[in-house]
């Protein structure tokens, strides 16, 4: 059997159609494949309350309307680089940025992640790339073997700030999440 914790309208109903009909709890139970004392509690219940309604529980209330819920996920979805406090001070909510950090997060799956790289390349260079390949595209593997490849890398002193965004799932590459990068030969200072 499986225990639930919650179980649905759908169920709960279902109990009592076939508790109405004549059934055991025993037999309930093996037909909806919930235990036994989940059914014998579903039916005091109904007896105690007169509904097969949930009781109201305890515990805190959540502080964010569905009204703003919908204002915190509209602006992160419109604005995918804003952070969590710019969300809450933007839409003006009496909720704390933890609070804004958690719907965003489990309630939207909106984790803040880091952003895809990716050149950014003028008409010039896209023609410029397309020439060299349909170029080079019929070389041999001998051929390519005569080539040398090298890289030079750039080694800053100081750090730069690295914007995350605000993306669904699967969304690494598309352009609206994607921050551009252009190569340029570092400044010297004197």
């Amino acid at each position: 059997m499986v225990r639930s914790q919650n179980l649905s309208s759908e169920k709960r109903a279902q109990i009592i159609a076939l508790h109405d009909q004549g059934m055991s709890q025993r037999q309930i139970s093996t037909a909806l494949k919930v235990s036994q004392s989940v059914i014998c509690k579903t039916l005091a219940r109904i007896k105690e309350l007169g509904s097969f309604k949930s009781r109201n529980r305890s515990g805190r209330p959540r502080v964010t309307s569905p009204l703003t819920e919908r204002k915190i996920r509209r602006a992160a979805v419109a604005n995918p680089t804003w952070s969590a406090k710019t969300i809450a001070i933007e839409t003006r909510t009496r909720a704390s940025i933890r609070t804004v950090r958690r719907r965003l997060l489990v309630d939207f799956n909106l984790p803040s992640r880091r952003p895809a790289k990716k050149s950014l390349l003028s008409a010039k260079n896209i023609r410029d790339r397309i020439k060299f390949c349909k170029k080079y595209k019929n070389w041999t593997k001998e051929q390519w073997k005569n080539v040398l490849f090298s890289d030079e890398s750039t080694f800053s002193q100081y750090t730069s700030y690295v914007r995350h965004v605000r993306r669904p799932v699967n969304q690494r590459y598309n352009m609206r999440y994607v921050v551009p990068t252009v190569k340029q030969a570092p400044t010297t200072m004197i």
